[in-house]
């Protein structure tokens, strides 16, 4: 037992694991220990026995797993969920110049509309913005999937069709727009984003501007609108590495809820 606790590896086991590194890492074990099996049938079931625990203590059996296998996945895609990009919101579609952007534009841009106050160094939310985008959040946190995405669709400046799609334990809305760029959102992000960018639509920030600084104001969210768990700052790698970022990689800081493990906000880290 305590050798088993020895090779544990909590960031790729438990809700961290990875299902296709793992079937990945199976399906090499069972090849292995049929191989074996044919020579010594008595080695081969020791061979899958031993393998099996490994896998399952430790998240994978074969060396660097973590290191190739998110490439892997991106060729060969057992779970449309795992391979979505993480951290998408309602700016990643990017049409119609509001991926242009850069983050100090879009400052600019909510300190003019008055939607953020500037105290010294000290950035707020402006508090009537605060109340408006707390309200609506609170309202769509008590929606259905569909109604959440009807909700995204209308607010977004740039999609064109929406859906509520559910996979690997996770809820979604999934955008689109006319130039076929889609955007996964999960169910908090989508319901503090759509919130946000709804209030805006009240605001004189410019209609090309309000999905990607319906993302931005996230960076102000103290709690999860979907579990009202404490946001706190967290690295942004996702299960073996993600396919964002390799294991050998350092990802950066990201606003996130640990209980719903979403991303809300990526911090600049430059």
């Amino acid at each position: 037992m305590v050798g088993l606790v020895r090779i544990g590896r909590p960031e790729y086991t438990g809700e961290n694991r990875c299902w296709p590194c793992t079937i990945v890492n199976a399906v090499v074990l069972g090849l292995v220990s049929v191989l074996v099996g044919m020579v010594q049938p008595d080695i081969g079931v020791f061979v899958v026995v031993l393998g099996a625990v490994v896998i399952w203590t430790r998240g994978y059996l074969i060396p660097y797993t973590p290191t190739f296998a998110p490439r892997l996945v991106e060729w060969f895609p057992v779970d449309p969920f795992h391979t979505r990009r993480a951290g998408d919101s309602l700016g990643s579609l990017g049409s119609d110049g509001v991926g242009d952007a850069s983050g100090e534009q879009v400052l600019r841009s909510l300190l003019d509309a008055g939607v953020v106050v500037a105290d010294g160094d000290r950035l707020t939310l402006a508090e009537r913005f605060e109340t408006a985008w707390g309200e609506r959040m609170d309202e769509l946190a008590e929606a259905t999937g569909e109604e959440l995405a009807e909700a995204a669709r209308d607010a977004s400046s740039v999609a064109t069709s929406a859906r509520s799609q559910d996979g690997s334990g996770r809820s979604f809305v999934v955008l689109s727009d006319d130039a076929g760029n889609v955007s996964w959102l999960d169910r908090p992000v989508a319901i503090a984003e759509t919130a946000a960018a709804a209030v805006l639509g009240s605001t004189p920030l410019p209609a090309n501007r309000r999905d990607v600084a319906a993302h931005a104001v996230c960076a102000f969210l103290e709690r999860c609108p979907a579990c009202d768990h404490e946001i706190v700052e967290a690295d942004a790698r996702s299960c073996c590495g993600g396919a964002d970022y390799s294991a050998t990689e350092t990802p950066p800081r990201v606003l996130a809820c640990p209980d719903c493990d979403v991303r809300f906000f990526t911090l600049d880290v430059t």
